[in-house]
């Protein structure tokens, strides 16, 4: 399991929310977006601020339903997504995206941002295991749709 320590901030002004380890005789770097991101393990957030990545845990896949063309998701998809996430223990950190239109409560997050600021602040205030996941969109039979959400998911049990 790999540890990873948390790097001194580069400016008290431009948190970059870093974190290094030892891979041999070289320091490795990376960012919370990195580690958290899309494609890699759970990690876990301990309580002294380090960061070890889970590989015994899975990540579990997230799909929602859209409207049968797939070119906007039905009202109750994050719902839906929701009680999917929960059942398998899981929750979605709410209320990060800046999506045009979302809501207070909502988290999918678009293709264009990223796991910093608030969201990485409030992830690491807060230790437990986190995952990004990608939002697979359910259309009508027959019709393909990119994927263009994700999210942060925290572990409830």
């Amino acid at each position: 399991m790999t540890s990873w320590t948390p790097a001194p901030a580069r400016t008290r002004y431009n948190r970059t929310y870093e974190f290094t380890t030892n891979v041999g005789d070289q320091t490795v770097t990376r960012t919370l977006d990195d580690l958290i991101g899309l494609d890699t393990m759970p990690v876990e957030v301990n309580a002294d601020g380090t960061i070890t990545e889970r590989r015994d845990l899975y990540t579990p896949e997230v799909y929602a339903n859209t409207t049968d063309d797939g070119e906007s998701y039905l009202p109750d998809a994050e719902a839906d997504a929701h009680a999917t996430l929960n059942r398998e223990g899981w929750e979605p950190m709410r209320g990060y995206t800046g999506q045009h239109g979302a809501g207070a409560d909502a988290w999918f997050m678009h293709a264009s941002e990223f796991i910093g600021g608030g969201l990485a602040r409030d992830i690491l205030a807060t230790p437990g295991v986190y995952a990004a996941v990608v939002i697979y969109p359910l259309a009508a039979e027959g019709v393909e749709v990119e994927p263009t959400e994700w999210a942060v998911i925290r572990r409830t049990r």
